[in-house]
């Protein structure tokens, strides 16, 4: 199990770098908002350890659902 965990940690880190190279990343809360209101974004990640109320009540309410 530890070793899938890895894994997707790996993929995702390759997918955000890639993006970042393509300036295909939008970062932090109002750039992701706007792709996300554009019904553009493709993938959104809220760190875990987020402690702001705002922030993750905002990914929740902007999460598109697939």
């Amino acid at each position: 199990m530890l070793l899938a965990a890895a894994n997707q940690r790996e993929d995702v880190a390759v997918v955000l770098r890639k993006s970042l190279a393509h300036a295909g990343l939008a970062k932090g809360l109002d750039e992701g908002a706007k792709v996300i209101e554009k019904h553009t974004a493709q993938l959104c990640v809220l760190a875990e350890d987020c402690d702001q109320p705002d922030y993750v009540s905002n990914y929740y309410s902007r999460k598109p659902i697939i």
